[in-house]
C-alpha cells in the first residue's frame, strides 16, 4: 500500500469537503464544528 498516494487522497477529499460547504451553505455553527 503506497502511504505517499494514501496521504494525497486523504488531502483531495478535504479539498472536495471543502468545495462542498461552499456550495451548500450550512450554517456558521456547523461550519466552525467541522473546521475544529
Amino acid at each position: 500500500m503506497d502511504d505517499g498516494g494514501h496521504r494525497e487522497n486523504g488531502r483531495h477529499k478535504a479539498a472536495v469537503q471543502g468545495q462542498w460547504l461552499m456550495q451548500h451553505q450550512p450554517s456558521m455553527k456547523q461550519v466552525m464544528s467541522i473546521i475544529a
